[in-house]
């Protein structure tokens, strides 16, 4: 078993003697349970199979898997799973165990699939949580927790919180959370695209109250001292708080944490400038932006609602704070079958054009079970083993072909200042665009090809990134 860095966040890669042991310790540990629960997202299955597996040879469960691959899966699910819980578990899993404590059946359990006697029993889904408020904060009572390391199960204490916390990319303890679920989009290669549908007619993103958020920072600021960084994690914040809400929560987050704050749920159609404004006077200092693409005809592909200028505005509008910025990312998505190379100039043009300093973050795109991209790759005979071209892919690792060097290229020229060290530690410099517009010749293409066979930037692509789903 084997943990994957994601955003720069520490893990623990675990020998197989250690998994072993770990696994050995996990067993003596669930021997009195009565309900094992293990959350599953789709680059980790193999994982969770592996787990599921031995703690059912050991005789323990019943086992439930949740989480987004058994949301977006839960055929292949349930083929290793007593039961799945589909959607958000807050209120399923708390009747799913009521029911069974007083040994009730549990063919009524809205959002829990169960097999029983060969049959699949899948139960309707319940609407989602509209109250966000009404959901407790993350569960950090670490006097009940373990964690696996390579010296097997460990119980948790505040210095594994801190070490596990620590993120390499920063250097800062970093607190994740989520002020809103959701998003107003429902891109092709995104699980939002499978989860809007299943939700139609439905209030699909829902924020939390600014006193709410504010409430559980001061907790954990409390609880763990060492936290310097705050990270929103979630997909709509641009977007579903107003402005008087933005302007609410820096006020209240500067008096009452104080602390770095890194914002990714920014989308170019989305961003504005009273909100943008707000948040880096509460001391926001890390952001990230999703590009995807410059092309318009892969963003109808991707089913991706913005426009090069809306790109252009909001590179502009962070430009503007750029001393105040110590982390500007911008996400793209590379090795998508169905682009053309004119596709990818459009992409590299775009980004060529737009302000430094910022960092690019190039990611593989993966075809994920729910999608309509997955239907259309299956449908089109592009996935030969779900396992391996999936559920196994690193998506942070793109392809080591010619057109993807020339965005490592742009994506060097680009970081600078703080951001030089993700890439090198030298500033970058600007690259003349009429390098990318000859680009568009095929004879060029070739002469570029050639060149980059031999160029040594193979190691780049070797960054760690945890896989995802």
């Amino acid at each position: 078993m084997s943990g994957y860095p994601y955003a720069g966040y520490t893990s623990v890669q675990l020998s197989e003697e250690a998994t072993t042991k770990a696994l050995d310790e996990l067993i003596s540990m669930t021997k009195d349970a009565g309900l094992i629960g293990i959350s599953v997202m789709s680059n980790f299955l193999d994982e969770a199979i592996q787990v599921t597996r031995r703690l059912k040879q050991a005789g323990r469960g019943p086992i439930i898997w949740g989480g987004i691959h058994p949301t977006v899966d839960p055929d292949r699910s349930l083929n290793y799973a007593d039961m799945i819980c589909v959607g958000e578990g807050e209120e399923a899993i708390q009747e799913l165990a009521d029911k069974m404590e007083r040994s009730e059946p549990l063919d009524k359990v809205k959002n829990i699939w169960v097999k029983k006697d060969g049959k699949l029993i899948n139960n309707e889904i319940r609407p989602l949580i509209q109250d966000l408020d009404s959901i407790p904060f993350q569960d950090f009572d670490y006097k009940s927790h373990y964690v696996m390391t390579d010296s097997g199960f460990q119980e948790m204490t505040p210095d594994l919180i801190k070490f596990y916390s620590k993120n390499a990319m920063f250097e800062q303890e970093t607190y994740l959370t989520m002020p809103s679920r959701g998003c107003c989009y429902s891109c092709s290669y995104c699980c939002n695209n499978y989860l809007n549908e299943v939700y139609k007619g439905q209030r699909i993103v829902r924020k939390r109250s600014v006193d709410n958020i504010i409430a559980e920072l001061i907790q954990i600021k409390d609880r763990f001292p060492f936290i310097k960084k705050i990270q929103f994690e979630d997909d709509a914040f641009s977007y579903v708080f107003t402005k008087s809400e933005v302007e609410d929560f820096a006020e209240k987050y500067k008096r009452n944490i104080g602390l770095d704050l890194f914002v990714t749920g920014i989308a170019p159609a989305t961003i504005d400038r009273d909100k943008f404004t707000s948040l880096i006077n509460a001391g926001m200092t890390s952001v990230r932006l999703g590009v995807q693409t410059g092309s318009s005809r892969t963003l109808e592909i991707y089913n991706r609602k913005q426009t090069n200028a809306q790109v252009r505005a909001a590179a502009g509008l962070i430009n503007e704070f750029k001393d105040r910025l110590r982390f500007i990312q911008y996400d793209i998505i590379l090795d998508n079958p169905w682009e053309k190379t004119d596709d990818l100039m459009e992409t590299l043009i775009l980004l060529n054009g737009l302000p430094a300093p910022f960092l690019i973050c190039l990611q593989s795109l993966t075809f994920f079970p729910g999608t309509a991209l997955y239907s259309r790759a299956q449908k089109e005979g592009m996935i030969d083993d779900v396992f391996e071209d999936i559920f196994r892919k690193n998506f942070s690792t793109p392809k080591n072909e010619y057109i993807n060097k020339l965005f490592l290229w742009v994506r060097r020229s680009k970081a600078r200042g703080s951001m030089a060290q993700f890439v090198g530690g030298v500033d970058g410099k600007d690259i003349p665009m009429w390098i990318f517009y000859l680009s568009k010749f095929a004879f060029i293409q070739w002469c570029y090809r050639q060149m980059w066979k031999f160029y040594p930037l193979r190691s780049v692509f070797k960054r760690g990134g945890r896989k995802q789903s």
